[in-house]
Order: C-alpha cells, then structure tokens, then sequence
C-alpha cells in the first residue's frame, strides 16, 4: 500500500460521513483519477469498495468494509505502542 492509498483509506474510515471520488480528490488536493487509482487497489485488498449513489447516480460513493475496518484498529493499535514506548 503507498501512501496515496493509506491517505484515502484513513479519510474514509475517519469520517463519518460518505465520501464521494470528488470529495476524497478536494479533500486530499490531487485529481480525481488519482483517487480512482487509489480506489481500484483498496478494492484489490479489499479494504473499501465503491457504489453508485441511489440519490445522484452520477456521484461514486466509497464504503468501508469489515477487513478495511479491522486494518484501521490495527494501525491504530500499533501506533499507540509506538506512541506508548516513545514515551517511556
């Protein structure tokens, strides 16, 4: 995983609200396909995947998934013992 995928991922499981393909792309300032890019490799692992909006069909929503959500609690995990064994 590069770092554009990890930005992306991070946003969407730290957000609660839906992000679209052209919210993630102003959110994190670089072009829409980039964020496709980054989106076709998530869904590779099977950390995010994409949906239609139902209310705009023209829109790209991205949703979590349960073993993107169980990557996030263990990054989380791991940098608070990093965050823990800097302190000491």
């Amino acid at each position: 995983m590069n770092l554009r995928q990890l930005a992306v991922l991070l946003v969407v499981y730290q957000t609660n609200e839906p992000q679209t393909v052209r919210g993630l792309a102003k959110h994190l300032k670089v072009n829409k396909p980039a964020i496709t890019r980054a989106l076709d490799r998530l869904e590779e692992f099977e950390l995010a995947v994409r949906h239609i909006d139902p209310k705009d069909r023209r829109s790209v929503v991205v949703r979590r998934t349960p073993l993107g959500t169980a990557m996030v609690e263990r990054l989380k995990m791991a940098m608070a013992e990093a965050t823990t064994v800097e302190d000491q």
